[in-house]
Parts: C-alpha cells; sequence; structure tokens
C-alpha cells in the first residue's frame, strides 16, 4: 500500500505571518528613522531656546569698540560740565552707588570713585563741597534733582575731586533715575 503524502495548502494566515515577518523589520527600520527625525528636530529647536551667553555691556566695552563720535561726545560733555565727583552710597541700597555712576557718566560727569558712606542712615541726599566750587555744586544739584542745599567740607582741601555725594534714602525722588 501506497502512504499518500498530503500536501497542506498554504492558508491565508500562514502567509500573513510570512509577510509580518517581513514587513516588520522594514516598519521598525521606519520608526527608528522618523524617531531619530523628531528628536534632532527637538534638539535643534532647544537649541535655538537657550540665550546665547554675552559678555555684559560694560565689561564688553572697549574704546576699540566706541565710535570716535560717542567718544568725542563724551569728551565734549565732560569738558562742558568738568565735574569730578565721589558717589558714596549712604542709604544701604545694594550697587546704588555704582548705578549713578553710570547715570552721572552718561551726563558727562567725571565720577572718580564709588563706595560706602560711614553709615546708611541718611535720610536726604547731601552734596559736599571740596573748596570752592559753589557753581559747580549748583549744577549737580540741578542735574540730579537734589532738594538739600549743599555742604562745604572744610576738612579736606587735599581730595583729588570737587565734591563728594552721598546717596541718601531720597534717591527714589531724585530726577536723574
Amino acid at each position: 500500500m501506497a502512504v499518500k503524502r498530503v500536501r497542506r495548502k498554504k492558508t491565508k494566515t500562514t502567509k500573513q505571518k510570512k509577510n509580518q515577518e517581513t514587513a516588520s523589520p522594514l516598519l521598525n527600520g521606519i520608526i527608528v528613522g522618523l524617531t531619530l527625525v523628531i528628536l534632532v528636530f527637538l534638539y535643534s529647536i532647544i537649541q535655538k531656546q537657550q540665550p546665547v551667553p554675552r559678555e555684559t555691556d560694560l565689561a564688553a566695552t572697549s574704546l576699540d569698540n566706541i565710535p570716535s563720535a560717542v567718544l568725542s561726545y563724551q569728551e565734549k560733555m565732560k569738558e562742558e560740565v568738568n565735574l569730578r565727583v565721589e558717589v558714596l552710597n549712604g542709604c544701604g541700597v545694594s550697587g546704588l552707588a555704582a548705578r549713578t555712576k553710570l547715570l552721572l557718566t552718561r551726563k558727562g560727569v567725571d565720577v572718580i570713585s564709588t563706595g560706602n558712606a560711614p553709615h546708611h542712615n541718611y535720610q536726604r541726599t547731601q552734596i559736599y563741597i571740596h573748596g570752592d566750587n559753589f557753581e559747580k555744586a549748583e549744577k549737580i544739584k540741578e542735574m540730579m534733582g537734589i532738594t538739600t542745599d549743599p555742604l562745604v567740607d572744610e576738612y579736606s582741601s587735599d581730595v583729588p575731586c570737587d565734591m563728594t555725594i552721598i546717596l541718601g534714602h531720597d534717591y527714589t525722588e531724585l530726577s536723574i533715575f
């Protein structure tokens, strides 16, 4: 007796399995590729949104970077105003003397030094004149909007500036701010 071999017909399920096996690596490759594209895209967006570190304007400023017209204007302002002052913080607000120096320098005043006053209990901003520079004191008083009258400092004849400005707790009322 002869044994008949029965051949099974391929059913749809075996064909589907074979197609799934061949399609699976292709789909996986497409998914991985698209994932990489999305990650690169997100990375570029994040990099664009991060601020670029820059030097501060004050630190980056050098005479080479400033146009000569600006320098000549500042020199002209210094000649017109012709004031050499010292600015002291008499109210304890951090950085106030340095900020005032910047504002006064923009107006042509030569601020030779800044620092803290002997104490921080000055209620009103004071101008101490070194010598007999009453006209200059009136000029700075008007420029800053100081309401108190200048005081004569009789004890320091060898100070290298025309006057000392001590900023008090009324600094917010001054017109320079």
